[in-house]
């Protein structure tokens, strides 16, 4: 049956666009595949960053759960009462084989520290009395428990009685976010029926130096305050009054009496000077030829020299250099002077030296 003129343009149309929307499908479809691509690169980097993180940050993840079953239950209360009853047990209750059986015995919660999301610090104040090997006990004790506690102020005082003491303690133990929680407290009605998690942790942790508690008590108790510190002080115990020990005897040394150095020779007097009393008398002229007298009065002698003459007077050496009308230039031991008539010969004019 033959299309009409109608129908022909419709059919024309509806080709038209089926072929747009196939262009448009095939280059939506190449541009979607980028897209998935990038995605799936930045999926497998952030993948590659997770293992990268997983690496680093697993044995603090592991260190971490260790330390939370270590910690004390969540809950707060539950938590002092369960350390209260550990100290109590540990230090007065004679029933428990590692105790140490301290007197006068009192524990006390403090005002502890919170950083939320981090752990939660209880804090503890112990006082009792006892002896030095006593304190030795509880400290290896304390520090065998596995909790996360310690002390952060330890004091000891004498008492009236020998070799007691009063110890004053504060004690810190910690609470982690990720530890268990406990159900009910201890000393309930149904205490029978408490989760493990009620119950502190009774491991033993490795984080003493030696490993027993009689290398300590060797170490501590027999150690010596003071060396070379008299018997009779020591007997006292460790806050026996002070006193000095003896001081060590001194090996004699011989008296040593110094030499004698003799006394200096004095020093030879300076040689008489006679050019100091040397005095010109005249200056004249023979045959065109100046001439200068020279009176010696030590000596008495009169010398008469001309220009250029070099002599001795005494130990001066002297040279003449100039006769003139009125004065005489002359060098006594190089120095230049110019002697006036009947002046010495040391009272000349020293000249400058150009």
């Amino acid at each position: 049956m033959a299309l009409q003129k109608r129908e022909k343009i419709l059919v024309i149309a509806t080709g038209v666009a089926v072929v747009v929307l196939a262009i448009a499908w095939l280059a939506t479809g190449g541009e979607s595949s980028k897209v998935l691509h990038a995605k799936r690169a930045a999926l497998v980097e952030k993948r590659d960053q997770k293992k990268a993180q997983s690496r680093l940050l697993g044995p603090l993840t592991r260190e971490l759960a260790r330390r939370e079953l270590r910690s004390l239950p969540t809950e707060r209360e539950a938590a002092e009462a369960l350390y209260t009853k550990w100290l109590r047990e540990t230090i007065v209750d004679s029933t428990i084989v590692d105790s140490v059986e301290f007197s006068n015995a009192s524990i006390s919660p403090k005002a502890g520290t919170s950083r939320p999301g981090v752990y939660t610090a209880l804090r503890f104040g112990v006082e009792m009395n006892g002896t030095l090997d006593q304190l030795t006990q509880f400290l290896h004790e304390f520090y065998k428990a596995s909790h996360l506690h310690k002390i952060s102020l330890l004091s000891v005082n004498p008492t009236s009685r020998p070799s007691e003491f009063k110890l004053d303690l504060t004690i810190e133990a910690l609470i982690l976010p990720g530890a268990k929680e406990a159900l009910i407290l201890p000393g309930a009605k149904d205490d029978k029926n408490i989760r493990r998690s009620n119950k502190l942790s009774t491991e033993r942790v490795k984080r003493l130096e030696l490993s027993s508690l009689q290398e300590y008590q060797d170490v501590i108790l027999s150690r010596k305050m003071e060396e070379n510190r008299p018997a009779a002080y020591a007997a006292q115990g460790l806050f026996a009054s002070y006193a000095p020990p003896p001081e060590p005897e001194r090996p004699r040394v011989p008296e040593r009496v110094p030499e004698r150095v003799p006394d200096p020779e004095p020093p030879e007097p300076p040689a008489f000077d006679l050019a100091k009393y040397t005095y010109v008398t005249a200056l004249v002229s023979v045959g065109g030829v100046p001439e200068a007298w020279l009176e010696i009065r030590p000596t008495g002698e009169t010398k008469v020299v001309k220009e250029g003459e070099q002599f001795e007077i005494g130990h001066v050496r002297c040279e003449v250099v100039r006769i003139g009308n009125k004065q005489l230039e002359v060098a006594l031991d190089g120095e230049h002077r110019l002697v006036g008539f009947r002046e010495s010969l040391r009272d000349g004019l020293v000249m400058p030296d150009f």
